[in-house]
């Protein structure tokens, strides 16, 4: 990147040919602006998300101040604040915006994990989840008649 990021929080950095990673900002719902300052800075942007039940038109308004003209990916959403039916609308709708989800867990499939505790019946569940829309998950955030980034 050629360019210099200043007045992001105390944030300055020169890009110049770089090749390391930068975190560039956080935020906290503080993003006046966010999309003019960075966007031409960045190559694609990463987001950790975790939709509330009751609350997905909130969380797909917070979603779009990412949408900066660069790719979007979800690079971690797990159902902590909803159940599978709210992750699974989450994601569904934010495919007009997302380029694509990721997901993180330890490596304990699914069918050996304890239902009976709360953490092991959540996470069989959003990897079923995963598992049974791949196909569609494969295919891109971007609905077909969606011009890509």
């Amino acid at each position: 990147f050629a360019g210099r990021l200043d007045g992001l929080g105390g944030i300055s950095r020169d890009f110049g040919n770089s090749l390391e990673p930068v975190v560039l900002v956080k935020t906290f719902g503080t993003t006046v602006g966010l999309p003019e300052l960075i966007g031409a800075a960045l190559d694609f942007v990463s987001v950790h998300f975790y939709p509330e039940r009751g609350k997905i038109d909130e969380a797909l308004k917070a979603l779009a101040v990412y949408d900066v003209g660069k790719p979007l990916v979800i690079e971690e959403i797990f159902p902590l604040k909803c159940d599978i039916a709210g992750l699974e609308s989450f994601i569904d709708r934010s495919r007009a915006t997302a380029d694509g989800w990721v997901g993180f867990y330890w490596g304990t499939p699914a069918a050996e994990l304890d239902t009976k505790e709360m953490s092991g019946a959540i996470t069989r569940g959003w990897l079923e989840y995963f598992q049974r829309n791949a196909a569609k998950m494969k295919a891109g955030g971007k609905p077909a008649e969606s011009p890509g980034k």
